[in-house]
């Protein structure tokens, strides 16, 4: 199973139920509900202040991410958060909810808080774990699932506007990285 690490190293690590379990004597139950009920403090939106941010399974379809005061529900289960950095030169942290999605297609919708509100700013294909790569330039890159064809995942890549909202880089080409036959003349 993989969770997050509250305990401010990023990225994702394995984690061994029966271990915790073991060494804690907390029940499975108790251990999830710990880690998905915990607060995480710190400055997110670069005013100095610390906020407190928490993320809750609504239900089996929806999410809810608090910050201070504020709070938003969006549909689709969140199987993990994370605070991310995109831009390290903003202020700004963002929190990544990501969704495994039926038949493995993963996506992750992005927020940031403004210091009033949590505004939604994109979804993209892939999870942090697996098709998503951030180096904190403001651009990132995500794994997206193309559909001409075949089944095929290709790397599509953004980049923080203005506004703080994650645009798409468009490509001149989008490498499909599969081996083919060409059986008649094609015209480009």
């Amino acid at each position: 199973c993989l969770v997050e690490n509250f305990k401010g190293v990023k990225g994702w690590f394995a984690v061994d139920n029966f271990h915790i379990i073991r060494e804690t004597g907390k029940s499975t139950t108790d251990v999830f509900e710990g880690l998905y009920n915990k607060n995480e403090v710190m400055d997110i939106n670069g005013d100095g202040k610390k906020e407190i941010v928490s993320f809750r399974e609504r239900d089996i379809s929806s999410v809810i991410i608090y910050i201070n005061n504020s709070f938003i529900i969006e549909g689709g289960p969140g199987y993990n958060y994370s605070i991310v950095d995109i831009d390290t030169n903003d202020g700004f942290k963002e929190i990544a909810v990501g969704d495994e999605g039926p038949s493995d297609d993963y996506t992750t919708r992005f927020y940031y808080y403004n210091g009033k509100e949590i505004v939604k700013m994109g979804t993209v294909g892939g999870i942090l774990r697996y098709g998503i790569k951030i180096d904190g330039s403001g651009k990132l890159q995500a794994s997206q699932r193309g559909g001409i064809l075949q089944t095929w995942f290709y790397k599509k890549f953004y980049m923080l506007n203005s506004n703080h909202i994650l645009e798409p880089i468009e490509q001149d080409l989008y490498d499909m990285n599969t081996k083919i036959k060409v059986k008649q003349r094609i015209s480009l």
